[in-house]
């Protein structure tokens, strides 16, 4: 029994360090996506508007994450400056609310916000005046439609995927 005893109260420390952490407190994360309107518009759903509101009053989550469609661009025939106002729109409507209460926001370009190189362009010119909640050493980060630009067998994709990776 004592060498029972003993085996135990030595191998204690590997037995504790092998346990489960206690728990801790969960991330809270709100996910908002694909709220952009028709091409070119300045305005978001009031659904938006009321989420948006309930994340920052009542939810108060760690982050809001978003996998894009942020505005409603991708539509070559819209200008310069109507790119600009949607993104004065979403500051005004999203990012500056969830800002202004201290959640970060972390988020993706979607197909609306980054197809053409105008979206692109339009976007980094918004993105790069913000400050950023966190950082990424390295990611990879496309919209996933990307692959309905290349033939339909995907061998561009085999193709270009592997070279971006590397």
């Amino acid at each position: 029994m004592r060498r029972v005893l003993l085996s135990l109260l030595l191998s204690w420390p590997l037995l504790s360090a092998a346990a489960p952490p206690a728990a801790e407190t969960p991330l809270r994360l709100v996910i908002l996506s694909d709220f952009n309107g028709s091409y070119g518009s300045l305005t978001y759903p009031a659904a938006l508007t009321r989420a948006v509101q309930r994340t920052v009053e009542e939810w108060k989550p760690d982050a809001v994450l978003s996998a894009g469609d942020l505005i409603a661009g991708q539509k070559a025939s819209l200008s310069d400056s109507t790119m600009r106002a949607m993104w004065a729109s979403f500051d005004r409507d999203v990012y500056g609310p969830l800002q202004r209460a201290g959640i970060p926001f972390g988020f993706t370009l979607g197909n609306h916000d980054a197809s053409l190189a105008r979206d692109r362009r339009e976007a980094a010119r918004y993105w790069k005046a913000r400050p950023r909640p966190w950082s990424l050493s390295s990611a990879l980060l496309f919209p996933s439609n990307t692959a309905s630009r290349w033939e339909k067998d995907g061998s561009s994709w085999r193709l270009w995927m592997p070279a971006v990776l590397r």
